[in-house]
């Protein structure tokens, strides 16, 4: 049979609200509180959404570690 093969990071630019797009993000995240979490920084931080915005990589927390907390977050972490 296929043999799937599953990413581990995401490299997107940001959606609109109640897009099929966003709900890729939300799967992909895992938890819809960290979409909000990442869009409120993007938001708070003036970037751009949609076809011309900013671009965002996504990784699961999972990966991180439990101690990463994206609101605490610097440029030594991206």
């Amino acid at each position: 049979g296929y043999r799937f093969q599953v990413v581990d990071v995401l490299i997107t630019n940001f959606h609109q609200p109640k897009s099929t797009l966003l709900l890729l993000v939300a799967a992909f995240l895992g938890s819809e509180a960290q979409v909000h979490q990442a869009y409120a920084a993007a938001l708070g931080n003036g970037f751009r959404f949609l076809s011309y915005g900013d671009s965002s990589v996504l990784i699961p927390s999972k990966f991180l570690g439990s101690e990463f907390n994206p609101s605490e977050a610097d440029d030594s972490h991206w």
